[in-house]
């Protein structure tokens, strides 16, 4: 499954299952509901879960799915609020965008790659952002 960077809208397909331990497994099912239930963290966090529907009134199921993340992935991100910062959110993180691009689309500006997931503090690189994630940080280099 993915998010169009364009529409902001998820795919109309039905997702292809893989083995969650298979680099391209991006999205992991946390679990089905009716999308009423909290899907990972509370608001407002950065947890890479979100709510993705498929189908019409009765017929309609709905996945919390959380984002794989791997080290060398790339999505994509905007400006931050203040100057010379980058904002991310949940539904930034279900996007995936080739990390040599030379664009992005829409309203984005930024391809992020996703250089260490960890518990402790993230490697120095240059132009590099990092957040606190599911416990840890994820840490980022604006490529």
């Amino acid at each position: 499954m993915s998010q169009s960077p364009d529409d902001g809208e998820w795919t109309k397909e039905k997702p292809k299952a893989v083995s969650c331990s298979r680099d391209d497994a991006y999205l992991k099912v946390l679990k089905v509901g009716d999308g009423s239930a909290n899907c990972g963290a509370e608001r407002g966090e950065i947890d890479g879960a979100l709510w993705w529907r498929h189908g019409e009134d009765d017929e309609e199921i709905a996945l919390c799915v959380e984002r794989r993340l791997h080290v060398g992935d790339c999505f994509l991100a905007n400006d931050g609020p203040e100057e010379n910062t980058v904002s991310i959110s949940n539904g930034d993180l279900m996007t995936t965008w080739p990390c040599g691009s030379n664009s992005v689309p829409g309203t984005y500006e930024h391809i992020l790659k996703v250089t260490a997931l960890t518990r402790g503090d993230c490697p120095p690189a240059d132009r590099s952002v990092d957040w606190d994630f599911r416990g840890g940080k994820l840490c980022t280099r604006i490529v």
